[in-house]
């Protein structure tokens, strides 16, 4: 089965570099120098990983076959692609980044605390990137005690958040109608001043540049071996030694 590595994204600079849109949790390998990868189109490829490198949040690389701005404009939107068994990304509670972009997310009692808007790896656990009802940028730790549900039916996601993750505690909840109001905290909610949410539990809203790969919440891989593509877990290290999942390149990143 065909998954996808990264998508080319625009050329930078004038000799062949291009921005990828990372569709893997384990760049360091998958993108590797020397690497040869298999392109979609196939007519394009394959292209070999020449170097990488990260700058502002983004990850730009330049491949062998491809040393100057024409080059670089002419494989835009080509996904790049490996031969994975498909036995490897079979997991429960996994999600690709794409189907947690657009959640609304809740807290336990069915409060509105904001939105979905990507899914950032990092070395202890995934943090689900959330647009709060304000405007301010809140990141969640992709683990069972705080994330404790994802439903792709309902288009929600639960999350149990400790005192600080999220700045406003003026809520907004959905009625019964699907009108929106204005609902404050049960009484028994702890209340925070911005500098006071920061101090209990660290202001964490920055800005987002999200990566691809999906996503368990739940730390257990049952698909396979160890780093199959583009699955982070919220127990595991997104570091290069834990699996990861990749999308299909027959899908539509």
């Amino acid at each position: 089965m065909q998954l996808t590595v990264a998508v080319i994204g625009a050329a930078h600079g004038l000799k062949g570099e291009v921005r990828l849109d990372v569709r893997t949790d384990i760049p360091e390998r998958r993108l590797a120098p020397g690497t040869m990868l298999e392109t979609d189109p196939a007519e394009v490829g394959p292209l070999t990983v020449e170097r990488t490198r990260q700058y502002k949040g983004a990850t730009y690389a330049l491949f062998a076959e491809c040393h100057n701005r024409t080059a670089a404009e002419q494989i835009r939107g080509v996904k790049l692609t490996v031969e994975t068994d498909e036995d490897e990304i079979e997991e429960d509670d996994a999600w690709y980044a794409h189907e947690l972009v657009g959640l609304e997310v809740l807290d336990p009692e069915g409060y509105t605390l904001g939105e979905v808007i990507g899914l950032e790896p990092m070395p202890a656990q995934d943090l689900l990137v959330v647009r709060e009802p304000d405007g301010l940028i809140a990141r969640v730790p992709m683990v069972r005690e705080i994330v404790t549900e994802v439903d792709l039916d309902d288009g929600c996601v639960v999350v149990d958040a400790p005192p600080g993750l999220f700045s406003d505690d003026e809520l907004i909840i959905v009625g019964a109608a699907g009108d929106d109001a204005r609902n404050s905290r049960p009484q028994d909610a702890p209340r925070f001043s911005e500098s006071e949410a920061a101090t209990a539990g660290g202001d964490q809203r920055t800005a987002q540049n999200p990566t691809g790969g999906r996503s368990d919440q739940y730390g257990t891989h049952r698909g396979g071996a160890a780093g199959a593509d583009s699955s982070s877990h919220g127990g595991a290290g997104t570091d290069g030694s834990g699996p990861e999942r990749e999308n299909a390149a027959e899908e539509d990143g």
